[in-house]
């Protein structure tokens, strides 16, 4: 999606900014393909170190939570599970609706809610 997207960015953001989403949405890019290879991986760990070195330029430092240090590690992680396409937390966050519904329901009296 962000791919798709990076063109309404770049009509909007200032152009130092846009080129380090630019860097973001391409390592993405290429953790999303069908099949990665060692030579994408290492682009993919420059993308976003990069980007991560440009977000604390332009950002500041104290703006560099650990969300922004989080991705450094993306390209590890698609080299331990795959192609980001792969797993997602959809899959996780259904199962906490159906448990928050479940719960929901005895609460009000309803006892029986099949998962």
């Amino acid at each position: 999606m962000l791919l798709i997207f990076y063109s309404i960015f770049r009509d909007i953001l200032p152009k130092e900014f846009c080129n380090d989403l630019k860097l973001l949405v391409f390592a993405l890019h290429v953790g999303e393909g069908r099949e990665v290879e060692t030579t994408d991986l290492e682009t993919m760990h420059l993308l976003i170190n990069k980007h991560v070195e440009q977000f604390k330029s332009l950002h500041g430092e104290c703006h560099c939570a650990n969300t922004i240090h989080s991705i450094t590690h993306f390209a590890d992680t698609v080299y331990d599970y795959g192609p980001l396409q792969y797993y997602s937390t959809f899959h996780y966050e259904w199962i906490l609706g159906k448990v928050t519904f479940t719960i929901q329901k005895y609460s009000t009296g309803a006892y029986f809610v099949s998962l």
